[in-house]
């Protein structure tokens, strides 16, 4: 089976649900969805941003804090583009690489902190920046730094209630690792275990079972939390409040022994004040990082509408439930672009 074995964290708690769907079973299934669940099946046009797309050089993960899009940038130079979205304006890019202090080599996730401030996360040597989003273009944004070696290798990092919520490693004891960001993360707490994937799946050994769970990203919008997966149909909502989640499997049966870890589902995704919004594969026979697919989901899971964009992306984000914006890759035809669409 050729599953990387650098893949990266996710975070999913233990629960002794199991049902079965196709003849396979998933420990932590409380529910599960298919195509015909939803309500409606829109097709949206987009606009290419290209005064902003010119900008573009190779960009990476995509983030949103307040009216602030943030594209990561893997070029030379500073780490990130700041996008003012009531204007769409791009107000250039921020960040220092480097390994000194307030530096890091590469901006790996980009992520909401305080509601108001922007943090950066370079999983490869676990550091996390924080920026006062409107000092940032003055050179003066830099709030602070913290290390961390939970957070090396870990997909995503999201902030709640004075709390990070950082992605655990391959720790059965630790998929969780929550720190106060007042105390420095002097004092972090652990918990959540990896799922195991039932006898279906006795083919793989412990190491390949949990590469095949871990690749997943995390958001959140307040005591609300997404993850989705990559390598497996499966999305969960957790309330940070209450410790309650919601597992949800769909709209594919789980993989065969065969394919699991080859096929892909769930690869840039994001949940807002009212809707989640999961970027789909449908193409697997191509095994693509691009789709054209958005699942619409609410806050409790419930499949609402299924959106089919005019342009295959690779990540999306959302701006107060009224456009979605999405980077296509670079190809023969289009170099990297960012595209509006307005939502309906």
């Amino acid at each position: 089976m050729n599953i990387k074995k650098n893949l990266l964290i996710s975070f999913l708690s233990i629960l002794t649900i199991s049902c079965t769907q196709n003849e396979r079973k998933l420990l932590n299934q409380d529910s599960q969805f298919s195509h015909s669940d939803f309500e409606s099946v829109t097709k949206i046009t987009g606009q290419p941003l290209n005064k902003i797309s010119d900008s573009l050089i190779f960009p990476s993960s995509i983030g949103l804090v307040g009216d602030y899009l943030l594209i990561a940038e893997r070029s030379p130079g500073n780490l990130v583009h700041i996008i003012n979205l009531k204007n769409e304006t791009h107000l250039g890019r921020f960040g220092s690489r480097g390994m000194g202090p307030g530096e890091v080599p590469n901006a790996w996730k980009l992520f909401p902190f305080n509601f108001n401030d922007i943090g950066i996360l370079d999983h490869e040597i676990g550091k996390i920046l924080i920026y006062n989003k409107d000092s940032i273009i003055q050179d003066k944004g830099l709030k602070g730094e913290y290390t961390v070696k939970e957070a090396m290798h870990s997909n995503g990092v999201i902030e709640f209630d004075e709390k990070f919520y950082i992605l655990g490693n391959y720790n059965e004891d630790s998929r969780l690792i929550v720190g106060k960001t007042t105390d420095s993360l002097s004092d972090l707490r652990q918990f959540g275990n990896f799922p195991k994937l039932n006898l279906n799946y006795e083919k793989l050994n412990d190491f390949d079972q949990k590469t095949t769970l871990n690749q997943a990203e995390i958001s959140n919008c307040k005591d609300i939390a997404l993850i989705s997966y990559f390598n497996i149909p499966l999305f969960q909502i957790i309330n940070l409040s209450t410790n309650q989640e919601v597992n949800i499997v769909g709209p594919d049966p789980l993989p065969s022994n065969e394919l699991i870890g080859e096929l892909k589902y769930y690869y840039s995704s994001i949940i807002t004040e009212n809707f989640i919004y999961l970027l789909y594969i449908t193409d697997k026979k191509e095994f693509k990082y691009v789709s054209n697919t958005v699942l619409v989901f609410d806050h409790s899971g419930k499949p609402r509408k299924k959106i089919i964009l005019d342009k295959e992306v690779y990540q999306i984000t959302v701006y107060e439930d009224n456009y979605l914006y999405g980077l296509t890759y670079d190809n023969d035809e289009d170099p990297f672009t960012l595209y509006k669409y307005t939502l309906e």
